[in-house]
């Protein structure tokens, strides 16, 4: 989801972080404005995000590619984090906020917790031009590729309510031997030819 005055990625960086001997594909493309929805959280430097991972099955992971930050004037309260169209096999664990700047920042890891800084989601506070980053556990449940298309966040400032979608995705496969470097990120795909395999 982007808002207005959002063109096409300008430029597009690839990142492939070596983890346990695999591939972690994690693609940042950088836009000209901010991604948004129709209320005051926003994603700083409107940067979308995305991972492709072969993960062992049945493990669970904690995913931060999302932070937002209150660009509106009075504080906002969390309600709920949640994948957009998530792939059958992808179970959601629950979710946090780091406050930021935070002892620790978390990208893609092994493991699920919530560090003595975190916050659960439901009731986190947000002031005015705040940023929170915002972790998902998840795990996969079946064998094979499973993707997520988005983030939303559910929220409230006073009587008013929202629920914003924004750029952060990823795609995870298992077994790992069967998918190592077979695992892209979504946003490979929207740069693949016309008529490109997906699956």
């Amino acid at each position: 989801m982007v808002g207005r005055g959002i063109s096409v990625a300008l430029a597009v960086t690839l990142v492939v972080v070596i983890a346990s001997g695999l591939a972690v594909w994690l693609i940042v493309a950088t836009m000209s404005g901010s991604a948004r929805g129709h209320g005051p959280l926003i994603v700083p430097g409107g940067a979308k995000n995305s991972i492709g991972v072969p993960i062992k099955m049945g493990a669970p992971y904690s995913y931060g590619l999302l932070t937002v930050q209150n660009q509106g004037s009075k504080s906002v309260t969390l309600d709920r984090a949640s994948l957009v169209r998530p792939g059958a096999g992808i179970e959601l664990l629950g979710a946090y906020g780091l406050p930021i700047p935070s002892s620790q920042h978390i990208g893609f890891l092994p493991g699920y917790r919530m560090p003595q800084d975190g916050h659960a989601v439901s009731g986190l506070e947000i002031a005015p031009h705040a940023q929170v980053q915002i972790i998902l556990g998840m795990k996969l449940t079946t064998p094979g590729r499973y993707r997520f298309e988005a983030v939303r966040l559910d929220y409230h400032r006073g009587g008013s309510s929202f629920h914003d979608s924004y750029p952060a995705s990823g795609r995870l496969c298992s077994p790992v031997k069967r998918y190592k470097n077979r695992c892209p990120g979504l946003l490979i795909e929207e740069g693949a030819p016309s008529g490109a395999p997906s699956s």
